[in-house]
């Protein structure tokens, strides 16, 4: 159990009731790093703030450029 979680503690993609149920470690990460529990919780939480805002912003690239070929621009 613990080893597959270690694998995946990168993972965003991991569905929500995984990541916040409080009865697993966080991220897989809980039992083998001595952290402050909302340390950790605030480091993921910027992890997936980079990750949200990445995505946006390839996404409004996307959109200028379906916009400038149906010369809406």
């Amino acid at each position: 159990m613990y080893r597959q979680l270690n694998m995946n503690q990168m993972n965003h993609n991991m569905p929500m009731e995984m990541m916040y149920n409080p009865n697993m470690p966080m991220m897989g990460m809980g039992h083998n790093m001595m952290m402050d529990p909302m340390m950790m919780h605030m480091m993921h939480m910027n992890m997936v703030l980079q990750d949200i805002q990445n995505t946006v912003h390839m996404n409004h690239h996307a959109l200028m450029q379906i916009k400038r070929n149906l010369g809406i621009e």
